[in-house]
C-alpha cells in the first residue's frame, strides 16, 4: 500500500553543519539552494508549527504549489497556513517584494566572497 504523505525532511539539527542553507549560501552562493533553503532562511524558524524552517518552508511550498503560488499569495492568505503568522507572512512579501524590485536590475555576479566576477 502507497502512502501519499509528503517524504519527511530530516531536521535542521540532524543535518550536517556544512549541509544546512545559511553555511551553503555563504560558501557557494544563493543559486545552489532548492526554493525551500531559501524560504526557510527567510522565515528564520519554524517555532509554533512544530517543524524547523527548512521543514516548514517545504510544506509552505506544497501547499502553495511552489514559488509561483507563493508569490501569488497576499498577506492574509499566507497567515491560513500553519505556522505562518503576521511576522512571518510579513517577511515573505517583503522578501518577494525585494526580488521584484531588483530584477529588471543588471546585477552583477559575485564570487562567494562577495566581489564582483
Amino acid at each position: 500500500m502507497e502512502s501519499n504523505a509528503a517524504p519527511v525532511l530530516p531536521s535542521m539539527r540532524d543535518l550536517e553543519p556544512s549541509a544546512r542553507p545559511r553555511e551553503r549560501l555563504l560558501r557557494e552562493g544563493p543559486h545552489i539552494l532548492e526554493p525551500s533553503e531559501l524560504l526557510a532562511l527567510v522565515l528564520v524558524t519554524g517555532r509554533g508549527s512544530g517543524q524547523d524552517a527548512r521543514q516548514l518552508a517545504h510544506r509552505v511550498l506544497g501547499q502553495l504549489g511552489g514559488l509561483e503560488g507563493l508569490a501569488g499569495a497576499d498577506a492574509k492568505q499566507l497567515q491560513t497556513l500553519r505556522g505562518i503568522g503576521p511576522v512571518r507572512s510579513a517577511r515573505i512579501r517583503a522578501a518577494l517584494e525585494l526580488g521584484l524590485r531588483v530584477a529588471p536590475l543588471d546585477v552583477p555576479a559575485t564570487t562567494e566572497s562577495g566581489v564582483d566576477a
